[in-house]
């Protein structure tokens, strides 16, 4: 006899893994550009300000590295869609569980909208939050009052199972 447990059958998920890889030139040129700005702001200052304060090139490489670490420690590595909603998977940081009741929609966007309202502002937590390059192919998660961002790497998947779990078929 094993003492693997069984398999759940009565509950399906799907992970969704987020696209990492930029799609064009111009996509690449953006990530480069923003990627730059981005890390500068977020990494760069509290690394800068640490320098000044205490003239140690080494506490400014800490500064920079720790603040890095927090930033991957809240960092959306998947999205597991199943019956109950969507789960992000991070290891700080919320919501875990985005439960199907809560989400009032779920929408492809624009390239804009990701680098503007998802990447730009707020900039902590931003509303985007994965190591994604591309500014193409998310999609805007509302809940709650509020929203968030994820770019699946298989889109037509994630399209097809957030359709049928926000837009079930009538019973017959």
């Amino acid at each position: 006899m094993s003492n693997h447990p069984l398999p759940d059958t009565t509950s399906s998920e799907v992970t969704f893994p987020p696209r990492v890889a930029t799609q064009d030139g111009l996509d690449a040129l953006l990530a480069v550009l923003i990627g730059g700005l981005l890390t500068a702001i977020l990494f760069g200052l509290p690394a800068l300000i640490s320098f000044l304060v205490t003239h140690s090139v080494i506490l400014a490489a800490a500064t920079f590295i720790i603040v890095y670490l927090i930033f991957l420690a809240f960092s959306v590595w998947s999205l597991s869609a199943s019956d109950q909603g969507l789960r992000l998977h991070r290891l700080l940081g919320g919501p875990r569980l985005i439960p199907w009741g809560h989400i009032t929609s779920i929408r492809e966007i624009s390239r804009a909208e990701v680098i503007l309202d998802g990447w730009f502002w707020p900039l902590f937590p931003p509303r985007e939050f994965t190591p994604c390059l591309s500014s193409l192919g998310h999609f805007r998660i509302d809940y709650d009052g509020r929203h968030i961002y994820y770019p699946p790497r298989d889109a037509d998947q994630f399209r097809q199972f957030v359709a049928a779990r926000l837009n079930p078929l009538p019973s017959a």
